[in-house]
């Protein structure tokens, strides 16, 4: 609950702070920035007919320098206008498609005025006018004029132009774009204003829709769901562990059982000089806490506040959960009437497989260490053989030369 309420929360921040961050102001226009402070881009929701909905990225210009930097400008723009003219065709060898034809480069610091040798074939805004062409294919010349304040240039460059038809869909965002273009050129406002109605469509503007809100919310509600799942491999993690130690020390308990037992004390009386030498060695802290010793500590204290023996010993064997302890529980239970020195014999058959057990499972750990080290043991012999090879092929080209 805690999770789905910081979520929540998340959402609505995000939800907020998108809300108030519209560019687009009631009245339908966007603020410039002052001279210097650069062109900026916005995103925006173009609503058509009342009814389709698409994005549009809508570029602010700003609201004017040495002759050198002047000329430098101009140099710019050049550059800019060979490296964009194509557009989206491949190369100027292959035009099918608009160019890219801007009145003002460098961010509104130089204007441009173009010139084509059929300047019906190439329209204002880029577009291609196939139907100005007399073949499939045309060579073109393009002449631009660019000013900057008070300095001009002239470049020239040729094109290659073959037909292809256009959708509607296309020409009219052409269009589009081609008239916010021609708004943007406005002199002496400081807002650029979108056209509100074009070939018959009426045009809304409207800020760009923020999904980030929804985004957070179900990231934050998948985290949620997947709490759950997180904390079950956390215990299953911790039970593995858990299972691995018991599993460690279980050769070490049946030893010290045996031990006991052969030496003539009863059943009770080992388990009980086994947890006591426990506590001792845990206060001093001669050894870390183990599982399996906290589990018999358990039995003993149910033993002497009045549990049988049998009982507890079934509860350990339970707690432990391992096939091995309820083995060894049954051994305890069932020859408790035999007396210790069946018993004895059990347990320590028991202890010799456990000990066994436990040095396979040490050569399978040793095993698998290894075979991890194996790629850092390679990369290592690369770094040997290029820092000794290195030097001989450097000395062996010096000596040839």
């Amino acid at each position: 609950m805690l999770a789905v309420i910081v979520v929540l929360l998340l959402t609505g921040i995000v939800w907020w702070t998108k809300k108030e961050k519209g560019v687009l102001n009631e009245e339908g226009y966007l603020a410039r920035q002052e001279k210097g402070s650069g062109a900026y881009e916005a995103k925006l929701m173009l609503v058509i007919d009342e009814t389709e909905e698409t994005e549009m990225l809508v570029v602010i210009p700003e609201q004017f320098l040495t002759p050198k930097e002047e000329e430098l400008l101009l140099a710019k723009a050049v550059d800019e206008i060979e490296m964009e003219f194509a557009g989206e065709n491949a190369s100027l060898e292959n035009v099918t498609g608009s160019v890219s034809i801007r009145q003002e480069y460098q961010d509104g610091n130089v204007s441009a005025e173009w010139e084509f040798s059929n300047h019906r074939l190439v329209a204002e805004d880029g577009s291609i006018v196939e139907e100005a062409m007399t073949a499939d294919s045309e060579m073109v010349e393009a002449k631009v004029y660019l000013n900057c304040e008070d300095s001009k240039v002239i470049h020239e460059f040729n094109f290659m132009v073959y037909k292809q038809r256009k959708s509607e869909e296309e020409q009219f965002y052409e269009k589009l774009n081609q008239l916010i273009s021609e708004s943007g050129k406005a002199e002496g406002t400081e807002f650029l204003w979108l056209p509100t109605d074009l070939e018959g469509h009426s045009l809304v503007w409207k800020n760009e829709k923020s999904h980030l809100p929804l985004q957070v919310f179900l990231l934050g509600m998948l985290v949620v769901l997947l709490l759950p799942a997180l904390e079950a491999e956390r215990e299953k993690e911790a039970k593995q562990k858990r299972e691995e130690q018991l599993s460690h020390e279980y050769p070490d308990l049946v030893n010290k059982l045996a031990l006991l037992l052969g030496a003539g004390m009863t059943l009770k009386s080992a388990w009980c000089r086994i947890t006591e030498k426990y506590v001792e060695e845990r206060a001093s802290g001669q050894r870390t806490p183990g599982i399996v010793y906290e589990e018999m500590l358990i039995a003993q204290r149910e033993m002497e506040s009045g549990q049988g023996e049998v009982k507890a010993y079934e509860a350990f064997g339970e707690r432990c959960a391992l096939p091995k302890y309820r083995k060894l529980c049954n051994y305890l239970i069932q020859n408790m009437k035999k007396g210790n020195r069946g018993l004895c014999d059990l347990l320590e058959r028991e202890a010799e497989e456990a000990f066994l057990e436990r040095k396979n499972i040490a050569q399978q750990y040793g095993e698998e260490v290894g075979t991890k080290l194996l790629l850092p043991m390679l990369i290592m012999l690369g770094i040997v053989v290029f820092v000794i090879m290195v030097p001989a092929v450097i000395s062996f080209q010096s000596g040839v030369n």
